[in-house]
């Protein structure tokens, strides 16, 4: 999964200069492998694509997308990866919680995730979940496409929040 290109016409950057660090990024144990996860014609039979692997472990790559992607959403920000950083060097801290993220080849992906924006003391400023679908091409790079736009949608979310609490310049 990769994060989506700079846009050509992003919001006002992160002009207070807070730090965000991504992180922590949980995702559910059955997403935890190097398979990509499916879900089968009843939708409740999961199955693994046994030549088709994240290119790494989706618990690893997914906080950095997130981190990339709210960069992106909040003009170049400066947004760092936790626990790559210190909890205590960023302003805002965003801890987020995938309970969803798989689909059929050929139908519909899903993202659902809770997400937390805490700060410098651990107490929640901002909450929310993002249950999003979209349609996923017959093949495995069109499912993982589709599932980078659902991140992106989801940091989207996540940096609207962020920009509700930051302090004014």
């Amino acid at each position: 999964m990769t994060p989506l290109a700079a846009c050509p016409v992003c919001p006002a950057s992160n002009e207070s200069g807070a730090r965000v660090a991504v992180g922590p990024v949980s995702v559910a144990s059955y997403l935890d492998r190097p398979q990509i996860v499916t879900r089968e014609g009843d939708g409740v039979r999961l199955g693994l694509a046994e030549f088709d692997r994240w290119a790494e472990p989706l618990a690893e790559s997914l906080p950095r997308v997130l981190a990339e992607d709210i960069s992106r959403a909040l003009g170049g920000g400066r947004v760092l990866v936790f626990p790559g950083t210190r909890a205590e060097d960023a302003d805002i801290r965003v801890a987020v919680d995938v309970n969803r993220l798989d689909g059929s080849l050929g139908g519909t992906v899903v993202l659902d995730a809770w997400w937390a924006l805490l700060d410098r003391s651990g107490a929640t400023l901002r909450r929310g979940r993002v249950v999003e679908r979209r349609a996923a091409g017959g093949d495995y790079a069109a499912m993982v496409t589709a599932q980078g736009a659902l991140a992106a949608t989801l940091a989207d979310t996540v940096a609207a929040a962020v920009r509700e609490v930051l302090p004014r310049p």
